[in-house]
């Protein structure tokens, strides 16, 4: 490989690996290797006799790798093949060299003692010291971006050089003696299409229930998204990147809705043996509980007298019927009537009417949602040994006139023969499922059993009362999901049972393995991350768990120096366990380094003889074989060494030679020694 350094200069690079390894070499060659002497004088400028030099360097950078090698590799400085030697002595001032000079003695080194023998010369050349002159001008370049236009039809650099007449360091307009233009290429042809990337993340939504609180004063909907960064086919708590809600609205005032409270009475002034208490009244607060300051009207329905087994008891009687338009209820309503069954018939007779109320409709409730109550007979049983009567109260959501089962609020029990009129009310259990795919059931108090295929508010069919023991549990997990219950278990507070939670997550497995024969550091990675330092032979495990049924993918994303380590049994999906053998072993690295990439680059042109020269390798060299004995710059026609600094960077893997002498007045003049 050539590369031009203005004048017609060479540069070799050669780099021994040892005696069981080929050499690396890269040449460049001069055009003209007759070296040139001019001098120049500054008359013109009036800037009186100063000394310079018209000169051309031929310069060959040779890579004498002869000890180089991988960082681990023995060291062999044994020489294998003949190399050039340089020999120099001082000349006295005399006619050949007026002020002195150096002689420079070249040839090969044919015996291999490291000296250049007078028998082994092949060249000499004197290299004369000029006369002292009066210090000549700094010269100054300024660079700078060159828009698109004549000079540049893309743009480019514009690039200036002059003296520095007035010795300010600074490249003045009237001191511009050269101006180039560096300009930038026209847009090649586009390149055809490379390979497809790797697929994209999924973006996943999950979407739970909102609880009143903060962020929903009457409740709501969660809904959380985000990239699916492992994989997994599950939004992660890690993954959300957004969250909104969407809330319920405030409920409506245009109208209120008539609300019955039935609870037990005891004995007292109202009812001596005892009974039950119906107020009823008008929602004014619109949230569905008739409170005490909301209560129109209280009628009591009392338990008759009787002794042992209660058969000298009258039980109590509730007629429910439609209140027309009227005097009573201006806008219609339900008119209770209630009493002692004194003939035992089962009817309340309208001579057997104690008291009567009436539930009137609002008269600007025309939206609102009429009060409903059903009234029918128990069965001897749980809620009453002797039977009696079954009261369920709830509002008419459908407006259908009927208390359909779903819209039942309370239910009280009248039961007879007891003579105590104990009031019986049953209450739901219930709660929200997040996180499900698939299907669920679930069990309560051990019998009833729920089936459940999505998210959401659910609620058992079977009612407790207040201070009953429930318990909920999972009778059938969803496939490849764990669900877990969160406050299952518990005693009927007196209310509907509205808050337990049963959370569903994939179910998620390991992947892991063994690592062989490895001295250094290796960086593993699963899936593309999950990055994975391993330092030593052993057990390895990912972090991440990844949900049964997706895919895994091992590889290396470092290698240790020195070695080249691969994954066995590295891919595959998971199988309802996790992952344990993927197997690792670490080899020592066969491979020959080589020079991969070096500056100046290869058709380099008009490259400064000052410039650092850099050469990057394709794997970590040994530091201590990177040396200014093993990395040299010579002069191309006198085979003689230019002083530099040699440096090697382990992270980058390269190598840098800096000149010691960088200005012109260093720079010697090449001269031939006459022949004969």
């Amino acid at each position: 490989m050539y590369l031009p350094l203005g004048g017609g200069v060479k540069v070799c690079m050669y780099c021994s690996l040892g005696p069981d390894a080929s050499g690396l070499s890269l040449c460049m060659q001069e055009e003209n290797p007759t070296p040139r002497i001019a001098h120049k004088k500054n008359e013109e400028e009036g800037l009186g006799m100063k000394r310079s030099f018209l000169y051309v360097i031929a310069v060959l950078l040779v890579f004498m790798f002869a000890g180089c090698g991988r960082p681990g590799q023995d060291k062999d400085t044994s020489v294998t093949d003949r190399s050039v030697a340089v020999k120099t002595s001082g000349i006295a001032p005399g006619d050949e060299c007026p002020n002195g000079g150096i002689a420079i003695d070249t040839g090969i080194d044919e015996n291999g003692n490291g000296k250049l023998d007078p028998s082994e010369v092949d060249n000499t050349q004197i290299v004369c010291n000029g006369t002292d002159g009066a210090d000549g001008l700094l010269s100054l370049i300024s660079i700078s971006d060159e828009p698109s236009g004549d000079n540049c039809t893309d743009g480019g650099v514009k690039i200036e050089a002059g003296l520095d007449g007035n010795n300010n360091g600074i490249l003045d307009p009237g001191e511009v003696d050269e101006t180039r233009y560096v300009c930038d290429g026209t847009d090649g042809t586009n390149g055809s299409d490379g390979e497809s990337g790797s697929d994209g993340l999924s973006t996943l939504i999950s979407v739970s229930r909102e609880p009143e609180g903060d962020n929903c004063t009457n409740g709501g909907i969660k809904i959380e998204a985000g990239l699916d960064d492992n994989r997994d086919g599950i939004l992660d708590t890690k993954e959300v990147d957004d969250t909104e809600f969407v809330c319920n609205g405030i409920d409506g005032k245009d109208s209120l809705s008539s609300l019955i409270s039935v609870s037990n009475e005891p004995p007292g002034a109202n009812c001596t043996n005892g009974g039950i208490k119906i107020d009823t009244g008008l929602d004014d607060n619109i949230d569905g509980t008739l409170d005490s300051g909301e209560v129109d009207s209280t009628t009591y329905l009392c338990t008759g007298t009787g002794t042992g087994d209660g058969t000298d008891g009258l039980n109590s009687l509730v007629s429910v019927s439609s209140e027309p338009s009227g005097a009573n209820c201006s806008s219609g309503g339900i008119k209770i009537d209630t009493g002692l069954d004194d003939d035992r018939n089962n009817v309340l007779d309208p001579d057997e009417v104690d008291d009567t109320a009436y539930v009137c409709n609002e008269v600007d409730g025309t939206d609102g949602l009429n009060s409903l109550v059903s009234v029918s007979s128990e069965s001897p049983g749980t809620n009453c040994s002797s039977g009696g009567i079954k009261i369920d109260t709830g509002l008419d959501n459908d407006l259908d006139g009927v208390l359909d089962p779903a819209e039942v609020d309370g239910t009280a029990y009248v039961c007879n023969g007891t003579g105590d009129g104990t009031a019986v009310f049953t209450y739901t259990v219930g709660g929200t499922v997040s996180g499900l795919s698939g299907a669920l059931t679930l069990q309560f108090n051990g019998g009833e059993e729920l089936d459940i295929t999505a998210d959401g508010f659910f609620a058992f069919a079977t009612r407790l009362s207040s201070g009953v023991s429930y318990s909920v549990t999972v009778a059938t997990q969803p496939s490849n999901q764990t669900c877990t219950v969160i406050n299952g278990s518990g005693t009927i507070p007196g209310a509907d049972v509205t808050g337990i939670l049963v959370f569903c997550s994939a179910d998620t497995y390991m992947v892991g393995g063994t690592v062989s024969g490895l001295t250094g550091t290796l960086t593993l990675q699963n899936n593309g991350g999950d990055d994975l330092v391993v330092k030593g032979d052993g057990g390895l495990t990912f972090a991440t768990a990844i949900a049964d049924g997706a895919s895994y993918n091992v590889t290396v994303l470092t290698h240790p120096d020195g070695q080249t380590c691969s994954a066995t049994n590295g891919t595959g999906s998971i199988s309802g366990a996790d992952v344990t053998d993927v197997a690792v072993p670490c080899l020592p690295d066969s491979t020959v380094p080589v020079v991969v990439s070096t500056f100046p680059a290869s058709g380099a042109v008009d490259v400064a003889l000052d410039v650092t020269v850099i050469a990057t390798f394709s794997e970590k060299m040994d530091p201590f074989t990177i040396t200014a004995s093993t990395f040299k710059l010579y002069d191309d026609t006198a085979s003689a060494a230019v002083a530099g600094t040699v440096t090697y960077d382990e992270a980058s893997k390269t190598a840098l030679l800096t000149r010691l002498a960088t200005s012109s007045s260093d720079m010697p003049i090449l001269q031939k020694r006459p022949q004969g």
